[in-house]
């Protein structure tokens, strides 16, 4: 299900290159501080939840490092992607489940009703290299929220406390799993590089309606997107009004396997049509191996 899933919305993403070019440069520039700042190799660099790449400086991966692999779940996607690449020779195309739990459940309301039981299983071992740098392309979101993507049982702001702790939990229980996973995968000073979607800001040009953190979110910036940064200064805060999206906190163990270099806050332009405004906030976690 959630291969069929993760296709529908790669499908309905797929022509935003230009779109999303300068949000696409912005990451480019995070990544090429990170390489100069915690003394990246030039060898082995893998992407997780790559989709279609829209979002991905291929130019500039392709200039720094000698092989590059990207994982989906979803294969024609990953195609479009390499349709981009300059030198494919470079690339290695791997399948994997990145949630571990798609073959546990049978559609959305089997995911509610089991959310505390499921225990995630993610293999990497297609993964036969060890790692300079990882890169976690803004996937962590969709682990769970894509198993109701265009179906009506499921809608963020709906669910109840109870339930969103559920998915949370699980959400949690996926991470852990899979940094565990990653760890072993990285070169001894290897570096990690997790984007996550972490605050929806959305206008409904029809009904006037804005998501739960854009007014909050527009405050702490005083309405100028220059001062995006400050966000990273509420992030507790935010957490506790319940305005992060589900799937995208991450659990506090990651801070015993890894070192926590820095943070960084990025402004995505997702989509502008005569309906609706839709930003996202992107925090970006940079964590190195010790």
């Amino acid at each position: 299900m959630l291969q069929k899933q993760l296709t529908l919305m790669n499908i309905d993403t797929r022509e935003q290159w230009e779109e999303w070019a300068q949000y696409r440069n912005t990451i480019g520039e995070v990544i090429k501080k990170c390489i100069e700042r915690y003394g990246v190799n030039n060898g082995n660099l893998l992407l997780l939840g790559v989709g279609n790449g829209n979002d991905i400086p291929v130019e500039l991966l392709e200039s720094k490092f000698n092989n590059i692999t990207i994982v989906d779940l979803d294969d024609g996607a990953l195609e479009r992607f390499l349709a981009r690449v300059s030198d494919k020779k470079k690339f290695n195309k791997v399948i994997i489940d990145l949630s571990g739990i798609s073959n546990q459940i049978k559609n959305a309301k089997e995911l509610l009703n089991r959310a505390t039981s499921i225990q995630p299983v993610i293999d990497l071992s297609k993964l036969d290299k060890t790692y300079d740098l990882v890169v976690n392309c803004c996937f962590s979101t969709q682990l769970l929220t894509s198993h109701f993507y265009g179906t009506n049982e499921f809608q963020t702001q709906s669910l109840s406390p109870k339930v969103g702790q559920k998915l949370n939990e699980l959400s949690n229980r996926i991470h852990s799993s899979l940094f565990s996973g990653l760890k072993s995968k990285l070169v001894s000073n290897g570096v990690i590089i997790h984007m996550t979607d972490t605050f929806e800001l959305k206008h409904n040009k029809i009904t006037g309606e804005y998501s739960p953190a854009m007014l909050p979110v527009s405050k702490i910036i005083k309405g100028d997107w220059r001062n995006i940064h400050l966000v990273l200064n509420h992030l507790q805060q935010l957490s506790r009004d319940g305005l992060y999206i589900l799937g995208s906190a991450l659990p506090p163990e990651l801070n015993d396997m890894f070192a926590t270099r820095t943070l960084f806050s990025l402004l995505w332009e997702f989509l502008h049509d005569d309906e609706e405004d839709r930003n996202y906030i992107v925090i970006v976690y940079v964590f190195q191996n010790q």
